[in-house]
């Protein structure tokens, strides 16, 4: 999503966000909230589930809860962070 930015510009978008740490368990972005963010995974595994089930699991570099941003702010999907 961020590989065809110069350089500039993704120095931009990492100055208008904030680094957060968070638990293992604990619910990132809930299926069917409202979300007005997205998330860049710096380190880490998150499993990605649908109507709770995991689809996916992804680590260190992935785009999370961009898709609200198209979908009139409404996350289709949830996160929770592993081990």
């Amino acid at each position: 999503m961020l590989e065809n930015l110069t350089q500039q510009e993704r120095q931009k978008i990492v100055s208008l966000g904030r680094e957060c740490s968070v638990s293992a368990g604990d619910v990132i972005i809930e299926e069917g909230a409202e979300g007005t963010s997205f998330y860049l995974l710096l380190s880490g595994r998150v499993d990605v589930s649908k109507k709770g089930v995991t689809i996916a699991e992804v680590g260190e570099g992935a785009i999370l809860g961009e898709m609200c941003l198209f979908n009139d702010n409404v996350r289709v999907s949830g996160l929770t962070p592993l081990n």
